[in-house]
């Protein structure tokens, strides 16, 4: 259980760390930015990462190679 709890923990810090760098306009041209965050964020749990400012660096990474 506190395996969960550290991911969900994990997770809410690095989405928020990461949404910060966004700006206002990339948010309105990319409407499923925030979809794509989460799936990068979800991928990088799921293969151990630990460090949420190095798991929000490689979301904002993704989000930008993202068509």
């Amino acid at each position: 259980m506190a395996g969960v709890a550290r991911k969900v923990e994990l997770y809410n810090l690095a989405f928020e760390l990461a949404w910060k760098h966004i700006s206002e306009d990339q948010k309105r041209k990319q409407p499923n930015i925030a979809r794509l965050l989460d799936d990068s964020i979800r991928r990088q749990l799921n293969e151990g990462a630990t460090e949420p400012v190095f798991i929000a660096s490689e979301a904002l990474k993704d989000v930008d190679a993202a068509p």
